[in-house]
């Protein structure tokens, strides 16, 4: 079970996610089959300005339930100095 909407992009779209740059804007990112690790859709990002790119969904957990949460991430070309962080963040 995926508690995440449209968790694998499996949509072929980014609903259910937020795609906003970080720092400077012209950040963004698509659902893609050439981004796919496990089904048909993965997250393409297309286009890095300065500061990233930020991919964000929020949803409730009820105290007591247990969420497994994972990722992953992988780096084709970011020019000279490409550098790549998968962060995961967990608010009260």
């Amino acid at each position: 079970m995926n508690s995440a909407y449209n968790g694998n992009f499996e949509t072929g779209n980014t609903n259910g996610w937020t795609v906003a740059a970080y720092g400077t804007a012209g950040s963004t990112a698509v659902a893609s089959t050439t981004a796919k690790k496990d089904g048909s859709y993965g997250l393409l990002v297309t286009t890095v300005a300065s500061g990233g790119i930020n991919v964000t969904q929020t949803f409730p957990v009820r105290p007591g339930n247990l969420v497994k949460i994972f990722g992953w991430a992988k780096v084709a070309t970011l020019g000279a100095s490409p550098a790549a962080y998968l962060t995961i963040s967990f608010l009260a």
